[in-house]
């Protein structure tokens, strides 16, 4: 009896092992495969969210390099509108001074140019005065000496502060027939020695003083030998009248 419950149970395992192997040759149910098409597909939006959010993780490191070039091109154009400024104040400054510099020189200028005037004017009247004796001191003279010494004409000699040889000039310009209308110390005039003449007339008498006063060590060159006209005392004086202005370089 113990045997054929043991033949029960090996045949009862032989029918078992021939089940699960018909079960293992025959092709898995459908719903397997319905799993691993969930599972495939699932791994495959897995897959293209991760793919999405790369390609927006790349686009947001492309948009902060060129927010971050956008700053840095704002900082240099705002360093560079600081050192224009700057540049600019700079050169404000420099043409502030520059201007400064510029009224201080028209003043000084303008002050000079009123200076001269004035003493033009005062040298225009002095020898409108001047003329007016020397024509009294020539026809003095006409009268005293006779017409031929008087029409050698007159000489007025002018010495600049610190020249010298005016009395020995009028010895010999007397000496070789000309009258002396006087010799006077001035403040300003020539530092060479000049001759001037104010009549076209009488250039042959004003080359003539200057070739004579070389002998009294004075130097006058024909450059030196000038005719006035623009002068407004000029139009006044006396024909045969010159003078003799002796500076103070030698």
């Amino acid at each position: 009896m113990n045997e054929d419950l043991e033949a029960q149970r090996l045949a009862a395992e032989i029918d078992k092992l021939k089940a699960e192997t018909e079960s293992l040759r025959r092709p898995p149910p459908l719903q397997k495969y319905i799993v691993y098409a969930a599972v495939v597909g699932a791994l495959s939006g897995v897959a293209a969210i991760l793919q999405v959010g790369l390609q927006l993780r790349t686009l947001t490191y492309d948009q902060l390099q060129k927010r971050f070039e956008i700053e840095n091109q704002t900082i240099d154009a705002r360093a560079a509108a600081d050192r224009a400024r700057s540049d600019e104040t700079a050169a404000r400054a420099t043409l502030a001074a520059e201007q400064q510099k510029f009224q201080v020189v028209a003043a000084q200028l303008s002050d000079a140019v009123e200076k001269k005037r004035e003493a033009n004017d005062a040298e225009s009247a002095y020898r409108s005065a001047l003329a007016k004796s020397v024509g009294q001191k020539q026809a003095l003279a006409g009268h005293a000496a006779g017409a031929p010494s008087a029409t050698r004409g007159v000489v007025q000699i002018f010495l600049r502060q610190g020249a010298s040889a005016g009395s020995a000039c009028a010895d010999l310009l007397s000496r070789n027939g000309l009258s002396v209308g006087g010799v006077e110390q001035v403040s300003h005039g020539p530092r060479n020695d000049e001759v001037k003449y104010f009549w076209p007339g009488d250039e042959a008498m004003a080359r003539t003083v200057g070739n004579l006063v070389a002998g009294c060590g004075l130097k006058v060159p024909d450059f030196n030998l000038m005719l006035i006209t623009d002068d407004p005392g000029s139009a006044s004086s006396p024909h045969k009248y010159v003078e003799l202005w002796v500076g103070t370089a030698r």
